[in-house]
């Protein structure tokens, strides 16, 4: 059995929310996700996918934060961007995570298609994740 992968497109989350609902949401669902065995011995690998250029900033600086908090153990943490979209933000992502966090980060940039590929190459099975080639 392989690793747990979960996606998080902040484009179906309202940025006006307050994030507390949407930390409520990632600790359940990981809290539930880390009584599975298999799930804590193998890992759990997160997929950020940006689409829109929406930013929340109180939302981008806690995110990496939040994920090195979670209960369930991450091997790799994949952030996904628009090739058009927030020039800049990967050195803001790898500087908002802490030191034991920023070395499983990976971050692409491109189209979707270009995006799969990559995410291919890590051995995620794209053809699982809900997003169509025109996005």
């Amino acid at each position: 059995r392989g690793r747990l992968v979960t996606l998080m497109m902040h484009d179906l989350v309202d940025i006006s929310l307050p994030l507390e609902p949407l930390l409520q949401r990632a600790f359940y669902m990981s809290d539930v996700h880390a009584e599975d065995e298999n799930i804590q011995r193998n890992g759990a690998v997160f997929i950020i996918w940006k689409k829109t250029k929406k930013f929340n900033r109180s939302v981008a600086w806690r995110s990496p934060r939040i994920l090195g908090a979670l209960p369930v153990r991450q091997t790799a943490i994949h952030v996904c961007f628009d090739a058009s979209l927030l020039v800049g933000i990967d050195a803001f992502v790898k500087y908002a995570c802490s030191k034991m966090t920023r070395v499983l980060v990976k971050i692409h940039r491109g189209s979707t298609q270009e995006i799969k590929y990559a995410l291919m190459t890590y051995g995620i099975p794209v053809e699982y994740l809900p997003i169509s080639s025109d996005g």
